[in-house]
């Protein structure tokens, strides 16, 4: 009887630890991995505690089934009786060969776990350049919007045409600042095709990013205008003033040389200042009083 008894211990441990090992080889081999660096990082202790906690005791129970075979084949051999065999499946060199299968589905998962750790952190370090270049562009965008909405050309033809000078240099550095715009989009299409966990937010930021960027360029756009218009006016004032102090009495009469007009030629956009409807000296077109 106390034979059958240890027959059917054996037989009951042995199937549970081969069912054991069964369902966690298949965990163990488990790839979806949780899509951030603190779940990896949780992941990575519960296979630690895995290792250090729940793995010991099973690696005692196949030590023990070692122990119980044998003391039962001695004892029925002491006996005169014919020793216990296991059935198929559950002999020793069964669960030696699960257990290996177990230490390879181990191994493999503390790699994958690793390499998966090693890619978040390259991307959490990824997402924080993003949010630096992000927050310079949108300070440096920020400010170039100010300053491009100033209209402080001055008061006269030569400071108007310094203001002109100035903003083509204005230009030259906003069109030369593109390339970091882009680098900021070029980062977040990098954490978009690796799957980011927070890739929504990044993409918000990006878009704000475009968005500062176009307005500027708007910016920049009418303050061109703005200023060619005023170019052209105080060229106006300047061919006014040149001829008042040039066209005298008894050249021409005075109250006439006051109320004389700046005239604009449609095609060639020339203007001078004359007293009666003419052609272009430029372009021979017929020109409009404006």
């Amino acid at each position: 009887m106390d034979n059958d008894r240890m027959i059917r211990e054996y037989e009951t441990l042995t199937s549970d630890l081969l069912k054991w090992i069964e369902v966690t080889i298949d965990q163990l081999g488990d790839r979806n991995f949780a899509n951030s660096l603190v779940g990896v990082q949780q992941q990575l202790t519960q296979f630690n505690n895995y290792r250090t906690v729940e793995k010991p005791p099973k690696f005692d129970e196949k030590g023990n089934l070692e122990v119980l075979l044998f003391t039962l084949q001695s004892k029925m051999r002491a006996n005169n009786q014919k020793p216990y065999t296991p059935k198929e499946g559950k002999l020793i060199s069964d669960i030696n060969k699960a257990w290996e299968r177990l230490e390879k589905a181990e191994h493999e998962r503390e790699l994958a776990l690793r390499e998966e750790l090693i890619r978040q952190e390259k991307l959490e370090q990824l997402a924080a350049r993003f949010n630096r270049k992000a927050s310079m562009r949108e300070t440096w965008l920020s400010e170039n919007q100010r300053l491009v909405s100033q209209d402080n050309f001055g008061f006269d033809l030569p400071a108007v045409e310094a203001a002109a000078k100035k903003h083509e240099a204005i230009e030259t550095d906003i069109f030369a600042y593109e390339e970091r715009v882009l680098a900021v989009v070029a980062v977040a299409q990098e954490l978009d095709a690796e799957s980011y966990h927070d890739i929504e937010r990044i993409n918000l930021r990006k878009e704000n990013v475009l968005r500062l960027w176009e307005y500027l360029l708007e910016l920049l756009r009418a303050r061109r205008l703005r200023l060619e218009a005023s170019l052209q006016l105080q060229q106006g004032f300047q061919v006014r003033f040149f001829l008042n102090s040039t066209y005298k009495y008894p050249y021409a009469p005075p109250m006439l040389t006051f109320y004389c007009f700046i005239y604009s030629c449609r095609r060639c956009s020339t203007f001078w200042i004359q007293w009666k409807r003419l052609r272009c000296v430029f372009c021979l077109m017929i020109t409009e009083n404006t």
